[in-house]
């Protein structure tokens, strides 16, 4: 009986281990997100062989993934590297107006598209031009 318990205490001790080292609970929200954007995909008829496979697929990628970047974490600290230092030019809280966070986060973001758009407006061969720019030709033109 000894034995027994022994393995079943040694197969709890590594899939705890396992768990916190592929951060399974952030996993089953990536695994949720997948599944239903493969269900959604799949139309009148769902293939239940199919989404049980991308499912384990997906959780296994990111698994393994995690599982990566917690051995880089390690190897950082180790070597006293500092791996969490970010620096940000404003962090929006959830009481962010619409507008602060446009301003924020997608005004540059149109003004280097606008910027291009102009350019790309200005040349004579419009073959070259890309969809975005043949896109905004016809936003802008109605």
């Amino acid at each position: 009986m000894s034995r027994a318990k022994d393995v079943v205490d040694l197969a709890r001790h590594y899939g705890q281990c396992y768990w916190e080292l592929s951060k399974a609970r952030l996993n089953l929200l990536v695994v949720a997100t997948s599944g239903t954007g493969y269900i959604l995909g799949s139309g009148n008829a769902i293939d239940y062989v199919g989404l049980c496979c991308a499912c384990a697929g997906t959780m296994m990628v990111a698994a393994s993934a995690n599982s990566l970047n917690q051995f880089k974490r390690l190897k950082l600290q180790r070597n006293n590297w500092d791996s969490d230092t970010y620096e940000f030019d404003e962090v929006l809280t959830k009481f962010a107006l619409q507008k602060r966070v446009y301003e924020v986060v997608a005004k540059p973001v149109i003004e280097v598209l606008r910027l291009e758009l102009e350019k790309r407006l200005g040349e004579e061969d419009t073959a070259d031009r890309g969809i975005i720019v043949h896109a905004m030709e016809d936003i802008l033109a109605n």
